[in-house]
């Protein structure tokens, strides 16, 4: 039935979806928030999940959403807070 579901969509195999998608329900509230709304890709949430502080977080969301930040300017942005 499963494999059947998947043949019909087409684009997931069982074994993508387990490993790339079902992880997403472990994201941070705010994160699969907006995820759920469609404001985001899973690739950036994933990456914008990394940050632990709520705060920050919750800013570089803001900044992606508004600026449509790529997944390289994302991890320059972690990268630059975690190393103040």
């Amino acid at each position: 039935m499963v494999e059947k579901i998947f043949s019909v969509i087409g684009k997931l195999t069982p074994d993508s979806f387990r490993s790339h998608r079902l992880p997403l329900l472990n994201l941070p509230k705010d994160v699969l928030e907006i995820l759920r709304q469609g404001q985001l890709e899973y690739t950036k949430a994933r990456i914008i999940a990394q940050l632990k502080d709520e705060d920050q977080r919750y800013q570089l969301l803001v900044k992606t959403i508004e600026e449509n930040l790529s997944i390289r300017d994302i991890k320059s942005y972690i990268q630059s807070v975690l190393s103040n």
